[in-house]
């Protein structure tokens, strides 16, 4: 009996002990044990470093690997956000720091025979706020499947996003240091029994557009295997990489800003960059909110750009015009049936912007709706058709007659680029007679809560919206003040994870042996999808293959030829 206590005291000792975990380069990572929502045991190792702290000289610069270390690193917490100010486009208070390219990895405790497939998450925010932290992206969830986890940090904003269109700021850090991401974990994920082979990129946002340049990017899109891009492409108003000359407009202003735009005459790049590098960090955040010309508009105000051939560059060809797109990486796309709300709940749940809204239609739609970067007299004849089509009774909505106005927003700001982008995607084969492998949905779930409620818009039902669709995959209790989730939203959240992992281990959603209706692949145009839930509290269904998505709408959205940004 004592030798059967020993054993069970000595086994007690070692399951306790913390997680390690032995890089590549000798480096060790200590982590902690944590549970998923039905129990699980997972390895959690956070606030690992994948670059150099991007400050001083390195602001404004590719991100540098972050070099190998001897011994032991604890690898317990979230480090802090990339520099933001806080979530109000009014705000000046910096929040984050400018030291923050740190990712984090998770990874379940259960015996496995073969290397486990790899997610990679890329957070949304539009490339103006969020992280990759436990807080809000957290594994509780994702790893009841086997699969390992990683997310992190990229740089946001001003730091991750300015850019001279020179060689002295080339611009799209944050899409390089996404590249970095990847490229740490194909040389460390082996580490955690995690399989450099099968890696799935996913975001939602910002960070599914951040998805679609590193499929087109030849910098990274050799670095996974598949793909899955949530409410956002490069055909997008916010997605869309600035025209010439816009960026480094920006870029100036920021300068005259905080006094380094020299002597106002001429333009110096080079003393122009030293300068913006010499401003604290909290100096420069402190000054992004000028960027916004109304309100939240432009929702994305630095956006990624297309660079000068440089051995560092992202991207040096528009995706919307190069045939280079890389159509061989399976793909799973989608958006929500009313993404537009979350924006139109703002606007209608404030007196003041709604007058605002109404005595200034014509100046302020082109900017919601992204066609303000056109010809004044273009953007009048534009607003007059899009009156004429969604608001035929004049400018009258108001919070119970909301539709046609979030409509517009969903239509043009949304649907449009998801309709180009599979058209291009559809249209560009990669081999004779070959169709790339697409999945397609529209997430159409009514739940208990929706991000309309985070901006303030209360309970009332404003349509499945923007984002709405992460609660299902990440636990956002605390953003959505969910105290106990539904029978419905635990079914979707079952669904959700259970489709979105099978993408990443099988590239395919619903393989044999699923709990689901098959999900149809994309045939070709007429693109078809898959209707994800339903609005209707009484209905269970979880598919449902459909084709001609909004239809008329998307043809309209068409015909009016917009050029944005």
């Amino acid at each position: 009996m004592s030798r059967i206590l020993i054993a069970l005291l000595l086994l007690r000792v070692i399951f306790a002990a913390d997680p390690k975990v032995t890089l590549n380069h000798g480096g060790i990572l200590v982590g902690h044990y944590s549970k998923t929502i039905n129990g699980r045991e997972i390895s959690n190792f956070k606030g690992i470093p994948y670059a150099e702290p991007p400050v001083g000289d390195l602001r404004f610069k590719s991100p540098q690997p972050f070099p190998a270390w001897k011994g032991e690193r604890s690898a317990i917490n979230d480090t802090a956000d990339c520099f933001q100010v806080e979530a109000s486009v009014h705000g000046t208070t910096p929040a984050g720091q400018e030291d923050c390219l740190y990712l984090n990895v998770y990874v379940p405790n259960v015996p496995h025979q073969r290397k486990l497939p790899v997610m990679v998450w890329f957070h949304g925010g539009g490339w103006t706020y969020g992280s990759g932290s436990s807080r809000d992206y957290g594994p509780q969830y994702l790893l009841e499947k086997d699969i390992i986890l990683v997310s992190g940090n990229y740089r946001l904003n001003i730091f991750g996003f300015l850019s001279s269109e020179t060689l002295d700021c080339p611009g799209n850090f944050g899409l390089k240091d996404s590249v970095e991401i990847l490229k740490w974990v194909n040389q460390h994920i082996s580490s955690f029994g995690g399989d450099p082979s099968s890696v799935t990129i996913f975001g939602e946002s910002s960070g599914s557009v951040s998805v679609m340049y590193l499929m087109h990017s030849n910098k990274s899109n050799r670095l996974f295997h598949r793909a899955i891009a949530q409410s956002g492409t490069y055909f997008n108003p916010y997605g869309q990489p600035h025209k010439k000359g816009t960026a480094a407009e920006k870029a100036l202003r920021l300068a005259k800003w905080v006094n380094c735009e020299g002597d106002g005459v001429t333009v110096n790049w080079s003393q122009i960059i030293k300068c913006l590098r010499g401003i604290p960090g909290d100096t420069l955040i402190r000054e992004f909110h000028k960027y916004y010309d109304w309100e939240l508009f432009p929702t994305v105000p630095l956006l990624a750009v297309v660079e000068e051939d440089h051995e560092e560059a992202f991207i040096t060809t528009s995706p919307k015009s190069s045939s280079s797109f890389t159509k061989s990486i399976p793909l799973m796309v989608g958006f929500n049936s009313e993404e537009g709300a979350l924006f139109s709940a703002i606007l209608l749940n404030s007196e003041e912007l709604l007058s605002q809204l109404k005595d200034n239609f014509t100046a302020l739609a082109p900017l919601i709706v992204h066609y303000n970067g056109m010809d004044i007299a273009r953007q009048a004849e534009i607003t007059r058709d899009i009156t004429q089509f969604y608001l035929k009774d004049g400018l009258n909505f108001d919070l119970n007659n909301f539709e046609n106005f979030t409509q517009i927003i969903s239509d043009g700001g949304f649907f449009l680029g998801f309709d180009q982008f599979l058209r291009q995607r559809l249209t560009q084969k990669s081999r004779p007679r070959s169709m790339p492998i697409t999945y397609a949905y529209v997430f159409n779930h009514r739940g208990d809560k929706s991000m309309t409620s985070f901006v303030g818009a209360g309970s009332k039902f404003f349509g499945v919206t923007h984002a709405d669709e992460i609660q299902y995959l990440f636990p956002w209790r605390h953003i959505l003040n969910i105290t106990e989730p539904t029978f419905r939203d635990v079914i979707m959240k079952n669904a959700m994870v259970e489709m979105w992992t099978n993408f990443a281990s099988f590239g395919n959603p619903t393989p044999r042996g699923c709990h689901f209706p098959k999900w149809d692949a994309v045939r070709g145009l007429p693109w078809n999808y898959a209707r994800i839930g339903s609005t209707d509290l009484e209905d269970r269904q979880i598919i449902r293959n459909s084709v001609h998505f909004l239809k008329n709408r998307i043809e309209f959205w068409n015909g009016l030829k917009i050029d944005v940004n």
